[in-house]
């Protein structure tokens, strides 16, 4: 009958010892299984497949492949934590807010008026910024204003002035502003428009200056606030240039909005 399978057990001595023989009477003869293994029915046992059969096979590959382990993990883990941990480093190096450091180098009196007969002495100041950006990033200065005080507790006059000025990351700025100060101390008043000085410190009186600066970066504002006491010429004499006007003492205080 078509179709039926005899087994034949090798005889003795023949080069198939201990093997079966499946015989299937058909046109392609008999088969033989080697320890339960036969030839790849699909490639012919040349170890090909043909490319319409490409996208329908499963190869399977043993478990102790090579193939399977892959090389160098560690290697590229560890690379790869690295470059990351050096980039963020380096972002947060680069953004961290660092501080913005201004004050006044120079007070320069403009112009000198004594009103006999309220007995005020009215100055108009100059004042000079030197601004200091240590960041890695511009910073754009919005506004400034000047407070200025006598006695440390009356003020004799403010002003603001829309400054606007970009810094240069890791380098220096400079500004003016210009504020106008009525003093009412009658003894200011008696002693700098007297004609005759006995020396350069009789035209000089002390004020405080307080100052707010609004600057900008990164998107957000930051104020400045700080205090700069100076000695001021209240006449209508220059001082000589050996007694150029310098801060006595400056205190800086950021507030962060």
């Amino acid at each position: 009958m078509s179709g039926d399978i005899t087994t034949l057990q090798s005889p003795v001595g023949d080069n198939h010892e201990g093997r079966t023989l499946l015989h299937r009477p058909s046109a392609s003869g008999y088969q033989e299984l080697f320890g339960g293994y036969r030839k790849c029915p699909t490639c012919d046992g040349r170890g090909k497949i043909s490319r319409q059969e490409k996208d329908d096979l499963v190869a399977l590959i043993p478990y102790s492949d090579d193939r399977l382990k892959p090389r160098r993990t560690k290697l590229y883990v560890c690379i790869s934590v690295i470059v990351c941990t050096s980039l963020a480093g380096l972002l947060i190096f680069l953004l961290f807010p660092r501080p913005i450091v201004y004050r006044i180098t120079e007070v320069e009196t403009l112009r000198v008026h004594f009103n006999h007969t309220y007995m005020t002495t009215n100055l108009w100041i100059r004042c000079w910024f030197n601004l200091t950006n240590e960041n890695y990033f511009n910073v754009y200065t919005e506004s400034i204003f000047i407070q200025g005080f006598f006695d440390k507790s009356t003020v004799v006059g403010n002003s603001t002035n829309t400054t606007q000025l970009s810094i240069s990351p890791r380098s220096d700025g400079g500004f003016y502003s210009e504020v106008e100060l009525t003093i009412g101390d009658w003894n200011v008043y008696d002693r700098c428009q007297a004609q005759q000085h006995t020396s350069h410190w009789s035209r000089q009186v002390i004020l405080m200056f307080q100052c707010t600066l609004t600057a900008s970066y990164l998107s957000q504002t930051q104020q400045l606030a700080s205090n700069h006491p100076f000695l001021v010429n209240c006449s209508n004499t220059p001082l000589p240039d050996s007694t150029t006007t310098r801060p006595v003492l400056s205190t800086l205080k950021p507030i962060v909005l």
